[in-house]
């Protein structure tokens, strides 16, 4: 505004004074500046002191003395005529400590501008340029609320999955290693024998090579259904036309060439209805006695904890990241509570809400609690979550759906936002978080106590003795 006033003053007293030499003024330096965002202040500041360094080899322009420990010139010698220190100034100290010629020091800006510019206002710009571009970012990776809180966007399919006797090998599941909300669906395919009438896919995680989300896929690991390279070519060509994000896990009917869901929490419902005649007995993952039990617990450990370890990462407000830290940690709280009266979480049984939060349990030391900042706390420091964990491990086809090494490697390397660096910390093994076989061995035998249905009959359900597991009553055929 001040530069356009200015303008505008200067057009009046040249039209008032009527000099054909009275050319438009200027602004002053100061006001010119003062529309430029921070940034990019910043940025041509920059630009300036690294042209200027590399013109008078700066970045090798001091050197340490090892007796008077003073700073001299060395890079401004072709231009000052100053001659260069001796060499053993130059070699300073190599036993023992690193010169400033061996070390890398970057732009040098502090000792550049410091009678220019004072570090205070050197240091907000940078921190208000680094902020806001971390915003936008995130915002990107993840979408906010004015609040700075993660809204976890809605889903698109929502249809039923049903046993089709006619075709029943149609479904095909997408899915990926480090993504719970996928691992879930593969933990209800594994728990009730499904594998075998719904093939699935596991696709890497690889923003570069994908489009329109992350998922793609590699010659290890290559699409059955279509060849496509990236799960984007999937949505595209079962559903042309498609706008928003590829997510997964995806269920497609292969045959018909449609989208079926991408909404995992119905994915495994459904899969818990999804019965072949030949597949008996059936594990029942949402038993009928406990199905008040299970919806309100899902509902509760979806919000504070599931979907709690993401409000703290994607977080872009101390207040957002507050609430869903304190969510989480009460989350921990009431888990540990739970399993120390029961053996499964909804009771004596494996349950669809162990099934939902085991992905994230087994996550949380070596991603959640670390680079999300989700707690403080750990899995490992938890006695009864910890036990609960290796029992859960210790099922059929449970240690087949994860591999926690890359699933680590995927959050470092991936979501950027959350580690620019891109170092990447050396994982936690499962055996660090607890999961060894001997406490594989030790934990059903020390939580069979904790309320395990010895042979007992639930409604709609049955319960073998010293089984984990509900299965479905199967139909008495009479004859007539």
């Amino acid at each position: 505004d001040r530069f356009f006033a200015h303008q505008k003053a200067a057009a009046a007293e040249s039209r008032s004074n009527d000099r054909s030499d009275l050319m438009l003024k200027p602004p002053p330096p100061c006001i010119a500046f003062m529309w430029l965002p921070a940034l990019i202040q910043t940025l041509l500041i920059s630009l300036w002191l690294t042209g200027f360094a590399m013109a008078t080899d700066s970045y090798s322009s001091f050197v340490q003395t090892h007796t008077t420990g003073r700073w001299q010139w060395g890079g401004l010698h072709r231009l000052s005529g100053r001659p260069k220190p001796p060499g053993g100034l130059r070699r300073a100290h190599r036993a023992g400590r690193v010169t400033m010629e061996q070390s890398k020091g970057g732009l040098r800006l502090l000792e550049w501008t410091g009678g220019i510019v004072s570090q205070g206002t050197l240091v907000k710009t940078a921190r208000f340029g680094w902020r806001e571009a971390w915003r936008i970012m995130m915002k990107e990776l993840a979408p906010q609320s004015d609040e700075g809180d993660f809204v976890r966007p809605s889903y698109a399919y929502t249809n039923t999955i049903e046993f089709d006797p006619i075709q029943p090998y149609k479904y095909h599941i997408y899915v990926g290693n480090a993504c719970p909300w996928c691992h879930r669906v593969l933990l209800s395919l594994h728990i009730r024998n499904l594998t075998d009438y719904i093939g699935y896919t596991e696709m890497i995680d690889d923003p570069v090579k994908a489009s329109r989300g992350g998922w793609a896929f590699d010659d290890t690991h290559r699409d059955p259904v279509i060849n496509a390279n990236d799960l984007r070519k999937v949505y595209d060509a079962f559903e042309p036309g498609y706008r928003g994000r590829c997510t997964a896990p995806l269920v497609v009917d292969k045959y018909r060439k449609k989208l079926i869901n991408n909404e995992s929490s119905q994915i495994i419902r459904f899969l818990n209805s999804f019965d072949p005649p030949q597949q008996t007995p059936s594990v029942d993952l949402y038993p009928p006695s406990l199905r008040g039990t299970i919806d309100e617990l899902n509902d509760y450990f979806y919000e504070k904890l599931n979907n709690g370890v993401y409000r703290c990462g994607f977080a872009t407000t101390q207040q957002a990241y507050d609430r869903a830290a304190r969510d989480v940690d009460e989350a921990l709280m009431r888990l540990e509570s739970i399993l120390a009266e029961r053996r499964f979480i909804a009771g004596p049984v494996v349950s669809e809400t162990d099934v939902r939060v085991l992905p994230t349990i087994a996550r949380f030391d070596a991603a959640y609690g670390t680079l999300f900042r989700a707690s403080n706390k750990r899995v490992r420091d938890l006695p009864n979550v910890s036990a609960w964990l290796c029992e859960m491990w210790a099922l059929p086809g449970v240690p087949e759906t994860f591999d926690l090494a890359a699933a680590h490697d995927s959050y470092y390397r991936s979501l950027f936002p959350l580690n620019p660096s891109a170092i990447i910390p050396t994982s936690p093994t499962l055996q660090e978080i607890g999961v060894t076989d001997e406490s594989i061995r030790a934990a059903p035998i020390a939580r069979a106590r904790l309320g395990v249905l010895q042979g007992m009959s639930m409604e709609g359900s049955d319960v073998a003795p010293g089984d984990v597991f509900a299965y479905k009553k199967q139909p008495v055929l009479v004859e007539v």
